[in-house]
């Protein structure tokens, strides 16, 4: 295990892990593809809850907690809820669902569909190969196909090990987030091994009838690592002080070894940048947790189990999808990014551009969530983390330049028509002028009419010369 000396190395009580990771898809194919075949792999990813949870999560919960615009945008799916629930003591047959919300949400909203695979390695064992062999299990794998060809997939990960020790967890996430770490997968005698990338590709982002419906997953810039979303419930608590709680909470979010923080070896970070971190990225409102928001992960450590309906449970239903928001717009700002880079003095693909990032700042940035307090401050925790309001100024920055550009093309081309009307315009003057001037010069009439031409012609050149040479001056 990597753990120091020092290490307060606690048992958890109970754990959630759930890894997240950006794939590319074809959104044409994900249209087409019969209704049969794509629920024989997926269904609507409410269906995990139970009816009855779905049932009053749609009904009573979502409505009185999230304001309805984060509502349209993470859960849009709470439109059909009437068909889905009203009247019924079951979901309506699974094909049906799938043609639904494909056909209303996806099709003709263009809004994220949210899909997932329940157990989707129900009788295999699979472990994560660190030093010691980590054995856990993935409950299910939720996907969010965005309408523009890009999307999330979240697996959501248990540690076999009963009462896994904080040590057990960091070893794991330091193997399972990187698409290099290597994964076992054991079915009675048949055992394969993969990369944490190759899994991924072979078993997690699956076409049904092998229709290409996804991209092979590959490491970008912000893709070199899952992102990971932890909530820790530790087990007999009350020992541990609050240095221990800055300490433990470093130590999982940066997945450093346990005891790193606060002892002398060579990862232990300074105190003044430890304290530095927890003072703008912690968020600490009551005293039997905290949380530690950071780039690649968002942490929660809690000291004081809740009875019924706690911290543990709101982490995930209530919190982990405004996570997913937050990753969709990092993701968002990093396309665009990099678009404006690769287009940079394309004129057209750049206006369609500002024309893409206005529509998602319309859909996606919004300044308050929900209801409550406490949602909002999780959301400012974790833009703040991702940096996604940096992004975003600057993003407007550039628009604004590619605005600018843009305006003054336009305008430069008013002013050339206008000069070219107004050319145009004069001409008459010429001709009238030019028909007095050969009446002086007594040119017989049957000549006016093509004497009058060049002599126009001829004026109008001059003036044209005497204008290019004028802008190349300049």
């Amino acid at each position: 295990m990597r753990t120091k000396e020092n290490s307060v190395n606690r048992t958890t009580s109970r754990h959630t892990i759930i890894l997240t990771g950006f794939f590319k898809y074809r959104a044409e194919i994900l249209r087409s593809i019969p209704i049969a075949a794509l629920s024989s792999l997926y269904h609507p990813w409410f269906t995990r809850l139970g009816f009855a949870i779905a049932r009053t999560t749609f009904t009573d919960y979502l409505p009185n907690y999230f304001y309805s615009s984060f509502r349209n945008v993470a859960f849009p799916e709470i439109a059909l809820s009437p068909y889905f629930f009203e009247g019924r003591d079951d979901f309506p047959p699974a094909e049906q669902m799938m043609e639904y919300c494909r056909t209303e949400i996806f099709n003709k909203k263009e809004k994220v569909l949210k899909l997932t695979r329940d157990a989707p390695f129900s009788g295999w064992s699979t472990r994560i190969l660190a030093k010691t062999p980590i054995p856990f299990s993935i409950e299910y794998v939720d996907y969010s196909f965005y309408p523009e060809g890009n999307g999330l997939f979240s697996m959501k990960i248990h540690l076999s090990e009963k009462n896994p020790g904080i040590d057990l967890i960091s070893d794991f996430l330091n193997q399972a987030r990187s698409l290099n770490g290597q994964i076992a997968i054991r079915k009675d005698e048949s055992e394969q091994q993969f990369s944490m990338r190759d899994f991924i590709n072979q078993r997690i982002l699956i076409s049904p009838e092998g229709r290409g419906l996804f991209f092979p997953l590959c490491a970008t810039d912000f893709n070199n690592k899952l992102k990971a979303y932890i909530t820790v419930e530790l087990q007999d608590a009350h020992e541990v002080t609050a240095e221990d709680k800055k300490n433990l909470l470093y130590d999982l979010g940066t997945v450093s070894p346990i005891g790193s923080a606060g002892s002398d070896c060579i990862l232990a970070p300074a105190d003044e940048y430890r304290d530095s971190l927890m003072e703008t990225n912690c968020l600490s409102v009551f005293n039997n947790w905290s949380s530690l928001s950071l780039f690649d992960t968002y942490t929660t450590l809690i000291t004081s189990p809740s009875k019924g309906f706690g911290v543990f449970e709101i982490s995930e239903t209530y919190y982990f999808p405004i996570y997913l928001y937050n990753l969709y717009q990092k993701l968002c700002l990093f396309n665009f990014n990099a678009s404006f880079f690769y287009d940079k003095g394309e004129e057209r693909k750049n206006k369609k551009l500002r024309d893409d990032f206005i529509r998602y700042r319309n859909m996606y940035d919004l300044s308050n969530l929900s209801y409550n307090f406490l949602p909002d401050l999780v959301n400012q925790k974790m833009r703040q983390a991702l940096d996604i309001e940096k992004e975003i100024n600057r993003m407007e920055e550039r628009v604004e330049k590619i605005h600018s550009f843009i305006q003054e093309k336009q305008d430069g081309n008013t002013n050339k028509i206008l000069t070219i009307l107004s050319i145009i315009s004069l001409s008459e003057v010429f001709l009238n002028f030019s028909e007095w001037f050969l009446d002086i010069l007594k040119i017989p009439q049957q000549y006016h009419s093509n004497a009058s031409m060049v002599f126009t012609v001829i004026i109008l050149g001059i003036i044209f010369v005497v204008l290019l040479l004028f802008r190349r001056k300049n």
